[in-house]
């Protein structure tokens, strides 16, 4: 179901409170939303398992202490949620291909993120990855910063 943006960006603070505390002094975070944004829709749980990638596969396996940075503007007709990490990255390769059935890891929560943005919004929408192994990983959300929803 859709919500606002406003709602997903509550659940998404109130995940990384949580992981947080799991994970004491392993990573540091910051949420920045532009505010003309937080009443555009979003399909729900779209930013949580991108959050949950950034630390499980990044943060986790890089050495020092992580940084995790999310941030909402609008660019060219677009709403876009780009979320940055400092860990451990991946290889260019893999992320050209986690979004297909070609892809070297499994990412379910990536991929039904990307299927449900497409499905409610278009083709043009969806998941844009950019990674350097040892540098970290960037994921941006593209959503239309005019919604017409279609189903």
């Amino acid at each position: 179901s859709l919500i606002t943006l406003e709602d997903e960006v509550k659940h998404a603070y109130h995940y990384m409170e949580i992981q947080k505390i799991r994970y004491a002094d392993d990573f540091d975070y910051a949420i920045n939303m532009d505010p003309g944004m937080m009443a555009l829709r979003i399909p729900k749980l779209s930013i949580q398992p991108i959050l949950e990638n950034a630390i499980y596969h990044g943060i986790r396996k890089k050495w020092g202490k992580g940084r995790i940075e999310v941030e909402g503007f609008l660019a060219d007709g677009f709403a876009v949620i780009r979320v940055m990490d400092n860990g451990a990255g991946m290889e260019e390769e893999w992320g050209k291909r986690i979004l297909t059935s070609e892809s070297p890891i499994r990412s379910f929560g990536l991929k039904s993120v990307h299927d449900r943005l497409q499905m409610y919004f278009g083709d043009e929408y969806g998941v844009r990855i950019a990674s350097r192994p040892g540098e970290g990983t960037e994921i941006k959300l593209l959503i239309p910063a005019q919604q017409e929803v279609r189903l």
